[in-house]
């Protein structure tokens, strides 16, 4: 009896075909030029852009880290919350744990995505923490890093990368 993994034909589909595995809606509104041949000038559009592969998977990433649970309605568990830590004092354990709450996150909602490492710096004195996540994209064979901050003083964690390395 033959083993069939649908992830390695989906990514055999992928190569033999050359279209994306991973599609998404772009999270940045682009305004282009339409040009129509009656006219001499350019319409501007904004229709929505398709983010594909290692781009969806950010988008994907993004959307995880900025839900907080119960704000998806059909999803009431998606997302991630670290307000629970805005005014918690800034420490390697209370660090120990985002990272463990980050990594739980996303091996449950984006099955596509392997962690790779979390690090989390503590800054005391700017009572924040810096948050590297090294992910990798087995299907993809890609590996990618991000980098955010928690800022207590601001109390708010917006995810949004600093750094990519692909």
């Amino acid at each position: 009896m033959a083993v069939k993994i649908k992830d390695l034909d989906l990514a055999e589909k992928y190569v033999e075909d050359n279209r994306a595995l991973y599609k998404d809606l772009s999270l940045d509104i682009v305004f282009s030029d339409v040009h129509a041949p009656a006219f001499n000038t350019g319409v501007q559009s904004n229709d929505s852009q398709v983010d594909v592969d290692i781009q969806a998977i950010r988008n994907s990433l993004q959307n995880l880290f900025n839900t907080k649970p119960g704000q998806r309605f059909l999803f009431p568990k998606y997302g991630l919350d670290l307000n629970q830590f805005v005014f918690e004092p800034v420490s390697k354990i209370t660090g120990q744990i985002i990272g463990e709450i980050m990594y739980t996150t996303i091996r449950d909602f984006e099955p596509s995505v392997h962690v790779e490492n979390i690090t989390v710096q503590t800054q005391p004195e700017d009572n924040t923490y810096e948050i590297t996540l090294v992910f990798s994209i087995p299907s993809l064979n890609i590996t990618d890093t991000y980098t955010s901050v928690l800022d207590l003083k601001t109390q708010s964690f917006i995810y949004a990368a600093t750094s990519r390395n692909t």
